[in-house]
């Protein structure tokens, strides 16, 4: 199974390299924009531009993790929320966060589905629609707002 996978990895690898860091990058002024239009204005910030400008690179990482993903992009939804809630709307460290929990994630629904459940195997769309549905559902809650606070001060 392997080398079946180099195709898809060599096919989303320039795609990350160049979005990932371009994001990262404009980390301060993804906060920025989240303040409000006459802050951005006011630090010289042109609205639109940084709007398309990201909202393509958005577009452009999950259409390319989709198209290697397929099924189990739902862990896409599931991350960046987890992310938010556990350090918080600064995008510093939010987004590192958010693809390294996603990884993780998929890292353990592959280790369960293969190993744990049966001898066959569980697809790992189908591990991850259903159980990380309650962890989606924990990080919308109000109840981990009160352990939000006390990581974000810890990671600062």
């Amino acid at each position: 199974m392997g080398f079946r996978l180099v195709p898809f990895v060599l096919a989303l690898l320039p795609w990350l390299m160049v979005l990932i860091p371009f994001v990262l990058y404009k980390a301060n002024r993804l906060n920025i924009l989240s303040l409000n239009e006459h802050t951005a204005i006011g630090v010289g910030i042109s609205i639109e531009k940084e709007r398309i400008t990201l909202l393509l690179a958005a577009v452009a990482l999950a259409a390319s993790a989709v198209s290697v993903s397929g099924g189990i992009a739902f862990i896409g939804l599931i991350a960046p929320h987890l992310a938010k809630s556990l350090v918080g709307p600064r995008n510093q460290l939010f987004i590192p966060v958010a693809i390294l929990m996603g990884g993780f994630f998929l890292l353990i629904a592959d280790t369960i589905g293969r190993n744990l459940m049966t001898s066959e195997g569980v697809p790992v769309r189908n591990y991850c629609c259903v159980n990380w549905c309650s962890l989606f559902h924990l990080s919308t809650s109000e109840k981990i707002k009160d352990f939000q606070l006390g990581v974000f001060f810890i990671l600062d």
